[in-house]
């Protein structure tokens, strides 16, 4: 199976992979707002997330961009991962990206 790319739509998929498999999360953020995209659970027994990267559209000051999440399946099973962006200093979330995966032996 080759590897899953995810996007906003894709919000409450179920994932289904294989070992050494790789999702990779795309979610649009712009932190000059202060909200950004957490990982709020995940269960590191059957998925490795690597710390996000972000993907400017643009060099100007303030300007929107991609929060991209890697996820690797690491050993059979299922888990469920919740993004959730809000702001550091508040406690409530404005936007959550859930999925339920579930790795296989390859």
């Amino acid at each position: 199976m080759p590897d899953l790319t995810l996007t906003e739509a894709d919000n409450g998929r179920p994932v289904a992979v294989h070992v050494g498999d790789a999702i990779t999360i795309r979610l649009p953020e712009n932190a000059s707002t202060g909200y950004r995209w957490s990982a709020a659970s995940v269960d590191r027994a059957h998925v490795r997330v690597d710390p996000p990267r972000i993907e400017r559209t643009s060099e100007a000051v303030g300007s929107a961009g991609t929060s991209v999440w890697t996820v690797r399946a690491t050993q059979p099973g299922t888990t469920r991962l919740e993004l959730r962006k809000a702001r550091s200093w508040e406690q409530s979330a404005i936007e959550r990206f859930t999925i339920d995966i579930t790795v296989a032996e390859r």
